[in-house]
């Protein structure tokens, strides 16, 4: 499967075939593109929380999923995945940008490397604190999108879950502060076939030099 067809065929499955586990070595291909996504500064904020143990599953539906829909989705997938992003990730950026003067031959040498991140590291400092934290969680982002579209070509179906409690899914999963919840999705086989759902035409969301301008005569 091409990125094309993964990305034309991915689905928000909301119906998963409960016989059909995930196979280790496709959990930890999904968790792989994950961890090989774009990040500002090489920040790298993101965790991720693998939930495969039925009661803690069912505590989620129960006392966390805030949407009918969401609860049964947590009960059928054999597998939740909470994504989850470190506020102050900032802190570690000098180490990380020295990470990748090291990794590349034509960058920076480490010692040039480690007063760039420094100085990325107070212009993050200078941030408010939520902003940082919504930075953070932007590249999250990033990472969870890579990884639903790994899981489309092996065959397993995501989905974007955001109704949830966040107090009561934190207490469940113990999830430390400094870290938030950006978002919850189910992996497993797909029990449903749902067709593309529409979207608006490039002609309405990409332009050519200035906003409005036709991209396409």
């Amino acid at each position: 499967m091409t990125v094309r067809q993964a990305v034309s065929e991915r689905r928000s499955i909301r119906q998963y075939d409960t016989s059909q586990p995930v196979e280790e070595a496709d959990l930890l291909a999904v968790l792989e593109a994950a961890r090989l996504a774009a990040s500002g500064c090489n920040s790298q904020p993101w965790r991720f929380i693998v939930i495969r143990d039925p009661e803690t599953r069912e505590r989620l539906a129960a006392e966390a999923m805030t949407l009918k829909q969401n609860q049964t989705i947590c009960r059928q997938a054999s597998v939740m995945i909470a994504c989850l992003a470190v506020a102050d990730a900032h802190c570690d950026i000098p180490d990380r940008i020295v990470e990748l003067s090291q990794a590349d031959p034509t960058a920076a040498e480490p010692t040039i490397a480690k007063r760039t991140g420094r100085l990325m590291r107070s212009r993050f400092d200078a941030m408010p604190p939520s902003q940082r934290a919504a930075y953070m969680a932007l590249n999250t982002t990033i990472a969870i999108t890579q990884m639903m579209l790994q899981a489309t070509e092996l065959g397993y179906g995501t989905c974007w879950l955001k109704a949830y409690d966040d107090a009561a899914a934190r207490e469940i999963l113990g999830i430390p502060e400094g870290l938030s919840i950006v978002a919850f999705t189910p992996l497993g086989r797909p029990a449903e076939t749902p067709r593309q759902r529409p979207r608006l035409a490039l002609s309405e969301i990409a332009f050519l030099d200035r906003y409005g301008e036709p991209l396409v005569p």
